[in-house]
């Protein structure tokens, strides 16, 4: 159950929850909530418990709030005070500001918004609520209206975190719903629902707003006359041949109440990738009434005319779980390709990678990647992907082939350098397991390129995302080493053995201290492979080259190869030192 529930269900639910207790069970019921109550929590309780009981039993009258004009006049000079104190802040003047005291004038960064203010704002959003939830709309309208005029003239929405301002403005929404009738009905409903909102909406986005089921679960009772409304509600949103964002969100979402899945398809193929949303709305109603073999066809339709983005990769969402309820392994990897197609991002490319080896087709896939990012529409993507994925399926000679501009520096910032050099390393020393640092160098630049994921796929764990790509460019590695002759590796790691070195000249060479631990490991990495090669004599003297002869009085570069020294399992079983 979602953590947050509009008023309407929540209440319902109470009310079944109370239903069929007896008067001892919800005595019972009801003490078992006192005995949560903190300490000083207890005399509150008791009084909003005996606020809320039917008169003649002995409760008090319940306190008068204050009186709707006079919180009018409150969130006027609120109003004031937060614009003042804007201007005081663009012209400089810290100094008058009231939280100012103990600030240095050079390192204070106020807000624009004071945490007393705030909370001023937020009581008010609670007197409009007082209002509402006691049946009293009019006023309850006042109060939000006059909340939001200051909000959007101050400017201010995203300093609000602990206002729900999608409940507040479904409340306002049901005010004036309630308060109009006929046209007038429609237009300001209109007014108050914005759904010709911009996509982007500044600090106002469209998902700050609410929905009509907001607003018809923002009360228990149902919205009167609201067969009648939601035609014409849907006729005015129907005005635009391609709508935004929250107008698209909003029609659908009418067609939707009216169970009309022949309409919502037409706006689908209408709208096509002009306007996405109709598509993912079509194949949720789909999947919702658990119609599987529909949510596939409807899906590969979507795939077929969307672009790549974040829609598109929701309708292959659909075609995995269509695939997953039917049983269909062919669809769940076909879903899986396209989610890859739709983002080309590490992370779905784990998960397609995941997928095809259940169905032994590794190879095939990765192949069909490969094939992908070098299509004109990938230019716009990171460099080190093609070459991760190359490394991955085990072509070696087309990953150097398309790396063969790489310079010594610069390795971050999608440089497939040190991807690649660290694979070559890590092949010409037989993929020793005890080369530590050269597969931990490995393992780094292959971690810097899940970074790339996109913003979808947050229920998959980074470190697993970083761990598994790590672990399919060294399964690529083991399939190379085969296929590769001792010439052509020999011609690779001659390629590394120099493009390391003129690294380790560069950082050191122009004291680039923060730097220097990247060039010790470097260095400790040609050690180790020089060492699995079974030539200690080269990999000492190499270590004895840059820590005795070039950068002897590099102390700060020189304690960071003796610290990676240490860390190098190889080099310590061999007993090869400084």
């Amino acid at each position: 159950m979602s953590e947050k529930m509009a008023l309407g269900p929540y209440l319902k639910k109470i009310e079944d929850i109370c239903e069929p207790l007896s008067k001892e069970e919800l005595q019972g019921v009801i003490l078992s909530i006192a005995r949560e109550a903190r300490v000083h929590e207890r005399a509150s309780f008791i009084s909003r418990l005996s606020s809320y009981l039917p008169r003649g039993l002995d409760a008090p009258e319940p306190v008068e709030g204050a009186s709707a004009e006079d919180i009018l006049d409150g969130i006027e000079a609120l109003k004031e005070s937060i614009l003042e104190r804007i201007e005081t802040i663009e012209n400089g003047e810290y100094e008058e500001l009231e939280d100012f005291e103990g600030h240095d004038i050079y390192d204070y960064e106020p807000e624009y918004v004071s945490e007393e203010q705030l909370e001023e704002l937020g009581s008010f959003v609670d007197e409009a609520g007082r209002y509402f939830l006691n049946g009293e709309l009019e006023p309850a309208r006042q109060v939000y209206k006059a909340v939001f005029d200051l909000i959007h003239e101050a400017d201010i929405e995203h300093y609000i975190q602990e206002i729900d301002m999608v409940e507040a403005r479904a409340r306002h929404s049901r005010c004036v719903y309630e308060l109009t009738s006929g046209q007038q009905r429609i237009e300001a409903f209109w007014e108050v629902m914005v759904p010709d909102i911009a996509d982007s909406g500044g600090f106002s986005p469209p998902d700050a707003y609410p929905m009509l089921q907001d607003v018809v679960e923002s009360m228990v009772d149902p919205l009167p006359d609201f067969e009648g409304f939601l035609l014409q509600w849907e006729s005015a949103l129907s005005q635009e041949e391609v709508p935004g964002k929250r107008s698209a969100g909003l029609l659908l979402e009418a067609v939707g109440l009216r169970n009309d899945l022949n309409k919502i398809s037409e706006l689908a193929r209408n709208w096509g990738d002009k306007q996405p949303q109709g598509y993912i709305f079509w194949l949720e109603q789909l999947a919702e009434k658990g119609s599987w073999k529909e949510t596939a066809d409807v899906s590969r339709e979507a795939l077929s005319r969307l672009s790549p983005g974040r829609q598109r990769d929701e309708a292959s969402e659909y075609l995995v779980l269509a695939g997953k309820q039917l049983e269909n392994d062919e669809l769940v990897l076909e879903g899986k390709r396209e989610a890859f197609f739709s983002s080309a991002d590490i992370t779905s490319l784990m998960l397609l990678i995941e997928e095809a080896e259940k169905n032994n087709l590794r190879e095939k896939e990765l192949d069909g990647a490969v094939e992908y990012l070098n299509t004109e529409e990938f230019k716009l993507f990171e460099q080190d992907m093609l070459v991760a994925v190359l490394l991955m399926a085990g072509r070696i000679e087309d990953a150097f082939a398309y790396s063969g501009d790489v310079t010594p520096v610069g390795w971050s910032y999608a440089s497939p350098g040190g991807l690649l050099f660290s694979s070559i390393l890590n092949m010409a020393g037989g993929l020793n397991e005890d080369c530590s640092v050269t597969i931990s160098i490995l393992d780094s630049y292959a971690g810097e390129i899940s970074l790339q994921s996109s913003y979808h796929h947050f229920t998959v764990a980074m470190e697993e995302v970083e761990q598994e790509c790590s672990s399919q460019i060294k399964k690529g590695l083991a399939i190379a080493m085969p296929r590769i002759s001792g010439s052509e590796l020999e011609k690779y790691f001659n390629w590394a053995t120099e493009i390391g070195e003129k690294r380790i000249d560069h950082i050191v060479s122009n004291k680039h201290r923060k730097a220097y631990n990247r060039a010790a490991s470097v260095l400790v990495a040609l050690a180790e492979t020089y060492a699995a090669r079974g030539d200690k004599k080269k990999a000492s003297s190499i270590l004895k080259k840059y820590y005795h002869e070039l950068f002897s009085r590099f102390s700060a570069f020189r304690a960071e190869v003796k610290g990676m020294l240490m860390e190098s399992e190889i080099l310590n079983n061999q007993k090869i030192k400084l």
